[in-house]
């Protein structure tokens, strides 16, 4: 019987799934790649299959190992938004020495946790065997919602605390253990992410009988005591997420002693960047915010 719930259950999640790509793609603008320098395709630790990335850099060769940024973008763990943050990276690679590496990693349903994290694991690792071409000292990651929750289970839980120099992250989830129905914007006068939608990306993500609370879904609950000293944490004040993201980066401060930048972007919703007709609130903090990461890349 059980069986035969899990299959329906499956069934459910992926046809839904299928309508709501289908509606977010009619519904957002083609995504622009003018600036990618060069697409890649990494093998995978699951035979047969590639991680695609798309490499931002300056045309000039670099005279020695280069170094970079991995990025991780927003999907909700279930849309395909590889590409969402082609401006944040063509503003970073273009304001600072780094190359750019923007990942496109596996969605759920059909590829649920732990298949995101361990793409995420091996690109580092890609990178990571390369120290002729990258400056291993100045390998930072960062990432944009489930892609900033993916960041931090990297730094927090995948990798030694001297890997990242530093984790740039940008209105990200910590815990996915919680009712969302619980979690009160500090603003709720915007458009909120609804308890049922939630609900829905946590059933698509995590499998049945996965115990949320681990740090790899959850890292608010991860040991944090060897997390990198530099942290960005930028959340928004209409976002209900913001309160455990903010809970998160203080956890970072009490078990490790150093002080992240965390900052709220006031009258802001999840996602308020990706927004194009956002108005003159959002688009200043889309600028403060992307010019506090290339601030923290140059530290």
């Amino acid at each position: 019987m059980w069986r035969i719930t899990l299959f329906f259950r499956s069934f459910y999640l992926r046809i839904t799934v299928t309508l709501l790509r289908i509606l977010f793609k009619l519904t957002r603008p083609a995504i622009a790649t003018k600036n990618v320098h060069a697409a890649l395709q990494i093998p995978s630790r699951d035979a047969g299959k590639n991680i695609t990335a798309h490499l931002y850099k300056k045309n000039t060769p670099p005279s020695r190992p280069q170094p970079v940024l991995i990025n991780l973008h927003g999907s909700g763990m279930i849309f395909p938004a590889f590409g969402d943050d082609e401006e944040f990276c063509h503003h970073v690679f273009q304001s600072t020495d780094h190359a750019v590496i923007d990942v496109k990693y596996r969605l759920s349903p059909e590829n649920p946790f732990p298949a995101a994290i361990n793409d995420v694991e091996d690109f580092v690792r890609w990178v990571m065997a390369q120290p002729e071409k990258y400056d291993l000292a100045r390998l930072s990651i960062s990432g944009f919602s489930s892609g900033g929750n993916l960041a931090i289970v990297a730094a927090a839980v995948l990798f030694p605390k001297d890997t990242f120099h530093s984790v740039l992250t940008f209105y990200p989830g910590t815990n996915f253990a919680s009712n969302p129905a619980g979690k009160i914007a500090p603003d709720n006068s915007g458009k909120l992410i609804p308890p049922r939608i939630a609900r829905f990306f946590h059933r698509c993500y995590i499998p049945v009988g996965v115990d949320a609370r681990d740090p790899r879904i959850s890292p608010l609950f991860a040991d944090l005591s060897n997390f990198p000293s530099k942290l960005l944490v930028v959340t928004a004040a209409r976002d209900n997420m913001a309160p455990e993201t903010e809970e998160f980066a203080k956890r970072v401060k009490k078990q490790t002693g150093h002080e992240p930048v965390l900052q709220r972007m006031e009258q802001c919703e999840h996602g308020w960047d990706k927004n194009t007709k956002g108005g003159p609130v959002q688009e200043e903090a889309k600028r403060r915010a992307y010019s506090m990461a290339v601030d923290m890349l140059k530290e």
